[in-house]
Formats: structure tokens, sequence, C-alpha cells
């Protein structure tokens, strides 16, 4: 369904200011001749940025300039959604997306009616290029089905098979060979993140994709930077909860809800991290906004996650109560442990499929 057309409201930091209509397509803007949108002025570069808007009225924009600034709401933009309400900053102009109806809840946009209307930039092309839209928001839950049979698509079974077999090794070790089981913890944990940002960005890429090869990078430097990319994200996310624990006299509910609040956290930190490569994405600036901008969709990320985290605490207790033998409680563990897996790969494509669907309404610098 085609929304109503929307406008781009460009101001300059004098108060003058202009208003384009915008067609789906996508727009060149910059100061040279052949674009879309002229911006004739020395802090505009001569291709600034392309600006592409969708049959159902998202926006997206793709910096081109290298030193010339371009930001949304004063975040440095690579390829970002830009939503209504948010100021785009092309050198020294504001710009902000508007409706037939006027501005969209911002109070920082100038208002139209009573600005000096002038004429910044030229007219767009005739024809330009037609945009490819990425999923919406509502077509996210369509894909939730399809989510649970993805860790047997292609080379899928193959990890699997790797993560649980290694998983179980120390359990079968004695307690003189536990470094061992600590170096096959940290090539487990280097090795899943690895995989894990290439199910969620290969998701997001393209979602007929099918499971990325199991394939890894065993250099040195590149296990260090897995692995200290999970432990970062444990600490900031788990850390507090578990601090509590060894903290006598704190409230018997402290900890349990300082998971739970991790659980909530945790989920679009991990994307925060794989997307933009930066840890940055770990302040709650960035993940809480974000959060807040696709609420009853991440509810369901941060549901499923906690889900998964109480499987794998229960586990081990249901082994211990029950009094089974040791060929047994292995057989459990390993099942479980396979289970746990196959779970978290159907969840890391949902984690793929939402940043897909919610890319424009996030509006992340890539």
């Amino acid at each position: 369904m085609r929304a109503a057309q929307r406008s781009l409201l460009i101001t300059r930091r004098n108060g003058e200011t202009t208003r384009l209509a915008l067609e789906p397509g996508t727009y060149p803007v910059g100061r040279d001749e052949g674009n879309a949108i002229i911006i004739d002025h020395p802090s505009i570069a001569g291709r600034h940025c392309e600006l592409s808007v969708f049959e159902d009225g998202g926006l997206l924009i793709r910096n081109l300039a290298t030193v010339e600034e371009t930001s949304i709401d004063g975040i440095p933009a690579g390829v970002a959604g830009l939503a209504p309400g948010q100021r785009l900053r092309l050198g020294e102009f504001d710009c902000w997306v508007v409706g037939p109806e006027g501005i969209h809840e911002t109070e920082d946009a100038p208002d139209p009616t009573t600005a000096s209307l002038i004429r910044t930039a030229r007219a767009p092309l005739p024809a330009p290029q037609p945009a490819e839209a990425p999923g919406t928001p509502s077509e996210f839950w369509q894909t939730i089905p399809g989510a649970l049979g993805y860790p047997v698509r292609g080379d899928g079974w193959i990890p699997l098979l790797l993560l649980v077999g290694f998983s179980q090794v120390p359990l079968l070790l004695p307690v003189a060979f536990s470094f061992t089981g600590i170096g096959l913890s940290f090539l487990i944990g280097a090795y899943l993140i690895q995989l894990a940002k290439a199910i969620v960005l290969g998701t997001a890429d393209d979602p007929a994709a099918p499971f990325p090869s199991p394939d890894v990078s065993l250099h040195a430097d590149d296990l260090k930077e897995a692995f200290l990319t999970l432990l970062t994200l444990a600490l900031v996310c788990f850390g507090p909860a578990m601090a509590t624990q060894w903290i006598r006299g704190s409230p018997a509910w402290l900890s349990p809800t300082l998971a739970a609040a991790g659980c909530l956290y945790f989920p679009m930190a991990l994307l925060g991290v794989m997307v933009t490569e930066h840890f940055g994405a770990l302040s709650p600036t960035f993940v809480l906004p974000s959060i807040s901008r696709a609420p009853t969709a991440y509810a369901l990320l941060a549901l499923s996650f906690a889900a998964l985290l109480l499987m794998g605490k229960l586990l081990p207790i249901v082994e211990g109560a029950m009094g089974m033998g040791a060929g047994v409680r292995l057989a459990l563990s390993t099942g479980g442990t396979a289970a746990g897996f196959y779970l978290l790969f159907a969840w890391l494509r949902l984690l793929g499929l939402f940043y897909r669907h919610h890319r424009v309404p996030l509006g992340w610098g890539l």
C-alpha cells in the first residue's frame, strides 16, 4: 500500500526554508549539477548523499561525502533509516521529513506555514531511479514460523554437531585436565560469536540465503576479538546480576531483577555491536531509544532469549534432582545441549529478520 506523499523540509541556520515533494525513488543530493536535489553551498559535497524514498513512506539515507557532515540526530550516518521526527544534518542545513499534515512529532523543526521559503535546491530529476524497499515491520511477524526450520538449511547441521560435541568434552575430562576444558570454552565462545554475526547479518542482507558456511577464522587476533566481544556483552548485560550474588546482604529479589533487565537489554546490544562494529552500541543512549522504536517485536526477541537462558539453567537442576547414572546424564546433557544450540540458531535468525524489517525505524548508521 502506498503511503501519502511526504516532503523534505530543508532549512538553513538563518531560518530560510524550502519544501521539496518526495515521490518514491532515489534522489542524489549534492552541489553538482547532475544531482536530483542540488544544494549550492560550500558545506555540501559535490555528491553528498542519496535519499531513497520507498512506496510505504520509509526513507533511507546513504552518505557519499568524505569530509562534509551527514548525521541523523547528531550521530554520523553511513547508511541509515530516516524516521519521522529525526533531524538530518547535511553540512550547514537541517532537514526533516514532513507529510501533508505538517511536521511529524518534533518540536525542533521550523513551521513551514510561517518560515520564509527560499529555493536552496532545484527540483528532483523527472525520473529518479526506483528504490528497492527493505522488509517492513508488519511483515516481520509473517517470517517467524520459518525461523524454526532455519538451522537445518544448508550446512546448519555441521556447526550444530561441532558445538554439541566440543561442549560435552569438558564433562568427560578428569579434573587434572580442567585447563583443556577452559581452552575449549574459549574456542566455543569465539566460534559462536563469529557464527552468530554471520547468521544475523546474512539474514538481514538476504533472507533467502541458506545457513552460512561453518568456516571460521582461527587467527589468534580474530579469536581474541570475538571472545572479547562476547565477554564484554556478558559483563555489560549480566555483570550486575552476577555481582549481587557475591555481595552480602543484598535483597533476594535484586539478582533476578537485574538478570531480567539483562535479558531485555542483551538482544539489542548484541545486534547493535554486530551491525555497527563498535562497542558504543552497548551504551544505554543507543540501546534504550532503539528498543522504544520497535517495542512489540523486540519484546518477542527478549522473551524468547530469556526462555533460552532459563532452559540452560534448568537442565543441570533436572539432571541432579533425578539421580541418574553418568551415562544417562551425559545422554540427557547432550540432547539438551543440541536442542539449546538449535533454538539459539533459530533465535539468531529471528534477530536478523528483526533488523531487516525494522532497519528504517531503528535509523542506525552502518
